[in-house]
């Protein structure tokens, strides 16, 4: 809090470092599973943020993705599912320099949606998610197995042993 003042004190122009100070907040109290104290903070983030960069850039779908997690932990489901929609629809304007990027956001959503058992979909985005991460970390990457993990686990859910000991014996 302390910083964050400092910065308004200092110039208008230190919004860029008060938006990474109110991120720095925001994912603090997400691991101590206060999403009522974090998405104020992750919305005022995206507020500088946008201010400074416009809603389109990297960045800003950075602090979406941020903040959609803590929306998702605060089981405000809706707003979560808008938030990575947002994210991901400015990571695919350029699918190459964010390809890291938006295969988490990806992979995030489906998360959501598997929890709220929505399948079909968690297994539409874990997909997207692991082609991106064939892509740019290659197919026997770590990030590359855990989606196939995770696809084989949802296959599972599905009712799908066959295709999920079959993605289990490619992940291992």
């Amino acid at each position: 809090r302390e910083a964050i003042r400092i910065c308004k004190s200092l110039s208008p122009r230190v919004d860029s470092t008060e938006a990474e100070a109110h991120a720095v907040l925001g994912r603090a109290f997400q691991p101590m599973e206060q999403p009522a104290r974090a998405i104020p903070e992750l919305e005022e983030a995206l507020r500088l943020r946008e201010k400074l960069s416009g809603s389109e850039s990297a960045a800003y779908a950075a602090f979406l993705v941020d903040l959609a997690m803590v929306q998702s932990q605060a089981a405000d489901v809706d707003r979560a599912r808008t938030s990575f929609a947002r994210a991901i629809r400015v990571f695919e304007r350029d699918p190459v320099a964010n390809a890291r990027a938006l295969g988490t956001a990806y992979n995030n959503l489906a998360g959501l949606e598997r929890s709220q058992g929505r399948l079909a979909e968690a297994v539409e985005m874990t997909r997207r998610g692991y082609e991106l991460a064939k892509q740019t970390d290659g197919e026997n990457s770590l990030t590359a197995t855990r989606s196939k993990i995770n696809l084989a686990f949802q296959f599972l859910l599905l009712d799908d042993a066959p295709g999920a000991v079959a993605l289990l014996r490619e992940a291992i």
